[in-house]
This record gives C-alpha cells, structure tokens and sequence, in this order.
C-alpha cells in the first residue's frame, strides 16, 4: 500500500455539511508536501497521482462515502464534483452509505 495515497486529518466535520463541503481545517497530512492545503485538494493531489500512474488508461473512478456527519455528506459530495470537473469524459461510481442507527 503506498502511503502517498492517503490524505488524512485529524479533526472532524463535527457533523456539518459546510464544514466537510469546502474541506477547510488545520489537519496532519500522510505522505504528502503541503499538509496544510485543504483535504479537498490534498484528496485531490492524491487522485491525481493514481491517473497518471495509469499511464493513459485511466478507466475510471470509483468513490465511496458516507451520507451522515460532515466528512462523508460534504467532503464526499465536493470530492464527486472536483473528480466530475477534473476528468469529464471518465467514467465515475458513486456509492453513498446512508447510516441508519
């Protein structure tokens, strides 16, 4: 598993759409240069580096996240719209997790 494919933080969403939507909070990045750039982009950096291992045969994507708390309702739903505007023409799975208790 190659640790560069990981962006992490270490504080939540605390359950907030806006909060998770625009990725913004002080977080520790793995394995990546600029841990102080929002999640978004540093999830971002991280797909772009998996395309363009695939050499030109980047046959889609595939994200899951989850519906509930801020993380997974809002950094998923801007994640499925940077990956949309980032590679148009590739084809993108979406699988949402809606969390019943």
């Amino acid at each position: 598993f190659d640790q560069a494919s990981i962006a992490t933080a270490q504080s939540g969403r605390g359950g907030n759409f806006a909060l998770g939507y625009t990725g913004e909070g002080s977080g520790v990045g793995t394995g990546l240069e600029a841990a102080d750039l929002p999640l978004v982009a540093r999830a971002m950096e991280c797909v772009r580096r998996q395309v363009e291992n695939c050499h030109g045969k980047h046959l889609g994507s595939l994200l899951t996240h989850s519906l509930g708390g801020g993380t997974g309702s809002g950094l998923g739903t801007r994640l499925v719209e940077e990956l949309r505007d980032a590679y148009p023409r590739s084809p993108l799975l979406v699988m949402s997790v809606l969390p019943i208790s």
